[in-house]
């Protein structure tokens, strides 16, 4: 019988590597366990993700190194606080495909009458969804607040 070495660190339980992973936010927990063996990228593919993209830098690297390898099942919040990184993310990917979103945020988003944007529509999707923030970047005459708002409502609740 050969003698097979398993490193400590391979010991913990799953659990308890969760609840460490829960005190990293995506970048840092992807730069710093993903790929150090097979289990761990097991139990990190089961991990619910909160990708928070305030900190200088992340949004890119996120893109980059992460995106392409993430579960969006697992994604629980979403924040985006920079115009061209929502244009970018949503231009990607569809809110569709985040099945189990409990909280977007979305700073500096642009305005519905950009025809590039299909995102409206798919809010309705998000049958979890709890937690909805737009704050627009643009947006200073009131009659223009109010309809993007009546529109973003409309959209929400499947009404024309």
């Amino acid at each position: 019988m050969p003698n097979i070495h398993r490193n400590v660190i391979e010991l913990l339980s799953v659990e308890l590597w969760r609840e460490i992973f829960d005190y990293f936010d995506v970048n840092d927990l992807w730069y710093s366990f993903h790929g150090l063996n097979k289990h761990i990228d097991g139990i990190i593919d089961q991990v619910q993700l909160h990708l928070n993209f305030e900190k200088e830098g992340n949004f890119d690297y996120f893109m980059k190194n992460i995106l392409s390898s993430i579960n969006f099942f697992n994604v629980r919040s979403l924040k985006l606080n920079k115009q061209n990184e929502i244009k970018q993310f949503f231009s990607m990917y569809s809110l569709n495909a985040f099945d189990q979103l409990r909280l977007l945020s979305l700073d500096q988003m642009y305005s519905i009458h950009d025809k590039s944007f299909k995102f409206w529509n798919q809010l309705s999707s998000l049958k979890y969804l709890r937690s909805l923030k737009i704050k627009y970047g643009d947006s200073s005459e009131d009659d223009y607040a109010r309809e993007e708002k009546e529109f973003i409502i409309h959209s929400i609740f499947n009404q024309d």
